[in-house]
């Protein structure tokens, strides 16, 4: 039931069948299966047709560097997949990725890392995480990914369980701006330290952007080193100061940096 680790490092690997697992109906685990096998150019759509009862992704396609598209289907018949964690981190050859990848793992709940140092990157599908409403974990999801230049407004729409955005967006250095409503309905998340530290291309937040977070208590280094950024009075909404009244929330190195290059605003 078990196949972590099967073609790991196999860098040699240029192509894989579609019925590669076909007879392995028994399997829960593909944690690091095809890690490190950086000669894949692509994926068959069908590979995992036969595993429904799969419930762990887990740097299955870790450091997989040569992929440069995935096919839709991908994980179609994998209802029950919980963990996607660090799935395709180091995916660097990944241009683009479809809005339906994860549309039928509905018991999904942890995507941290998930497309972390994915620096091909340069746009997200707004529908990546629409079917995914368990999903609690998106800690360093998208870490790294300097391609990135702009970030979907419903990214994280239908996740209201959402709990951990920690390093999310960490040294996504393409980012200039942020839409507005970004974490509009992800009102039980707890923590957003480090969130976007270190993105230094980042000039422009949207009012209210944590204005329906009350649940959050940390924010440390949430927007460390972003040199460019212009801080605005009602980030937290206009009604801020109740929003943290009777708790503790750890604001350290919140908005810290060496220099400052952006325009000056309201604090």
């Amino acid at each position: 039931s078990d196949l972590s680790g099967c073609f790991a490092g196999c860098s040699g690997l240029t192509e894989l069948p579609a019925d590669l697992f076909r007879y392995n109906t028994e399997v829960t685990r593909f944690d690091n299966c095809f890690a490190g096998c950086s000669g894949l150019t692509e994926l068959p759509g069908e590979l995992f047709r036969y595993n429904t009862k799969a419930e762990r992704f887990s740097d299955c396609f870790y450091n997989c560097a040569g992929l440069t598209g995935l096919p839709a289907d991908l994980f179609r018949y994998n209802a029950g997949a919980a963990d996607f964690s660090h799935c395709f981190a180091g995916c660097s050859g990944l241009t683009g990725l479809p809005g339906e990848l994860f549309q039928y793992n509905t018991a999904a709940s942890d995507f941290s890392g998930c497309f972390a140092g994915c620096s091909g990157l340069t746009e997200l599908p707004g529908t990546l995480f629409r079917y995914n409403t368990l999903a609690d974990m998106f800690g360093n999801c998208f870490y790294h990914c300097i391609g990135l230049t702009v970030l979907p407004a419903a990214l994280f729409r239908y996740n209201a369980a959402a709990a951990d955005f920690g390093e999310c967006f960490r040294e996504c250095t393409g980012l200039t701006a942020l839409p507005t409503g970004l974490f509009r309905y992800n009102t039980k998340a707890v923590n957003f330290s480090f969130c976007f530290y270190g993105c230094t291309g980042l000039a422009t937040l949207s009012a209210n952007l944590f204005r329906y977070n009350t649940a959050a208590v940390n924010f440390s280094s949430c927007f460390e080193g972003c040199s460019k950024v212009t801080l605005l009075a009602d980030m937290w909404g206009t009604g801020y100061t109740s929003q943290f009244s009777g708790k503790t929330v750890n604001f350290s190195r919140c908005f810290y940096r060496d220099s400052f290059t952006g325009a000056q605003g309201a604090a």
